[in-house]
C-alpha cells in the first residue's frame, strides 16, 4: 500500500498544533483540533488498509503487527518519559495522578480512563500528559 505524502504532511501539521498549544503559544489555543485532525487522518489510514487486505488469510495478525510496529515505539518512549519527568518533578499526588494514566493508556483503554476525569476542553487536561492517547485507544476499540 502507498504512502500518501499529502497524509504526512498533515499528520506533522497537527502534530505542530499541538505542540504549540502546549507551549502557551499565541494564537495557538486550539491545539485539540490538531489531535482531531490527526484522528480523522488515522481513521481514514486505517480504513484503507482494512479495505485493501480483508479477506487476507492472514489479515488481523498483520494488520496489527504493523500497527504495534509503527506505534509501539512512539508510545513507550511518550510514557517513559511522562513517568520520568513526573519522577523527578512532580510531588507523590501528581506523579501518582499520572502513573495512574499509564497502565489504560498502554491497554488502549484511556478513553475510559479519562473521560471519568476530566472534559476535553476542560483547563485540567493540560495537567494529563497521555490525554492524547484517547485517539489510540478508540482506534484500538474500533
Amino acid at each position: 500500500m502507498s504512502r500518501i505524502r499529502t497524509l504526512d504532511g498533515l499528520r506533522g501539521l497537527s502534530i505542530i498544533f499541538v505542540l504549540l498549544n502546549h507551549l502557551g503559544i499565541w494564537g495557538f489555543n486550539g491545539g485539540f483540533v490538531g489531535v482531531d485532525v490527526f484522528f480523522v487522518i488515522s481513521g481514514y489510514v486505517i480504513t484503507r488498509s482494512i479495505r485493501n487486505h480483508y479477506g487476507d488469510r492472514d489479515f488481523l495478525s498483520a494488520f496489527y503487527e504493523r500497527r504495534m510496529r509503527r506505534l509501539l515505539p512512539s508510545l513507550i518512549i511518550t510514557i517513559l518519559v511522562c513517568f520520568s519527568i513526573a519522577f523527578l518533578f512532580f510531588n507523590a499526588p501528581d506523579r501518582l495522578k499520572i502513573n495512574a494514566s499509564i497502565l489504560p493508556s498502554a491497554l488502549g483503554v484511556s478513553n475510559f480512563h479519562f473521560y471519568k476525569q476530566v472534559g476535553y476542553f476542560d483547563e485540567t487536561s493540560i495537567e494529563k500528559p497521555l490525554l492524547h492517547t484517547w485517539s489510540l485507544s478508540v482506534e484500538e476499540q474500533f
